[in-house]
């Protein structure tokens, strides 16, 4: 699909931009705005505006149009999202499948910037956002979930998540790391999140059934990565 700048998002809609059977598309960069630029699209391919059903307790959201999985791809089992995506749904109307923080555009070659972003999220008080990166800090270096970042030696760490060490007091990390013990160990084996990247880019190349569309949301990616130069 074509780059489109966020302002101009609008304007491509309104001009038959979906026309061109596009099926995928991948938003990246600050977070709120790529959430803004993923309402409007999603109320787009909708067309109209949500039924607040009553007993609706499934997560999902029903439209007239067809009817939206939001998936938090922090805790999201990628392999599943992709099986969901490349079957035909007996739902009816457009299934549009919305992945947030996806992970199929991390690699060694960002998690510097992934480490940032977790300090920063530290100092802030936003213990939740900082537990997010340092768990996609864990599936870049393939640890499982009872395993600890801060044992890593300087050389494992380098080796690993291709940047140095840090210094000073990190007990915060473990602490982080202890409270998110529930999560899955969603980046060991089977050659990890990259080997997922790779299986999405195999199947996305066949095409997805007419009714469905993936949404993705990044905000820290690497360009190289071949899912990303094919979107």
């Amino acid at each position: 699909m074509p780059l489109i700048q966020r302002a101009e998002l609008a304007k491509w809609l309104a001009g038959g931009g979906m026309e061109q059977g596009l099926q995928v598309f991948l938003f990246f960069g600050e977070r709120y705005l790529c959430r803004e630029a993923a309402d409007l699209l999603e109320q787009t391919l909708l067309g109209a505006r949500r039924d607040q059903e009553k007993g609706n307790t499934s997560g999902e959201k029903k439209q007239r149009g067809g009817v939206v999985h939001p998936i938090d791809g922090d805790q999201e089992d990628i392999s599943r999202t992709l099986g969901q995506i490349m079957n035909f749904s007996l739902l009816p109307g457009r299934q549009i499948y919305r992945v947030t923080d996806s992970r199929l555009f991390n690699s060694k070659a960002v998690a510097d910037k992934i480490w940032d972003k977790a300090v920063t999220a530290h100092e802030g008080g936003q213990a939740g956002l900082a537990c997010k990166h340092l768990q996609s800090l864990m599936d870049l270096a393939q640890l499982a979930a009872d395993e600890s970042l801060t044992d890593l030696g300087p050389s494992q760490w380098k080796e690993l998540l291709d940047f140095a060490k840090p210094v000073g007091d990190l007990s915060w990390v473990d602490s982080l790391i202890a409270g998110s013990r529930g999560l899955r160990d969603r980046g060991k084996g089977a050659g990890g999140v990259a080997n997922l990247a790779e299986r999405y880019l195999a199947s996305l190349e066949k095409g997805l059934p007419a009714q469905n569309f993936l949404l993705l949301s990044a905000d820290t990616l690497d360009k190289r990565k071949a899912l990303f130069l094919f979107i």
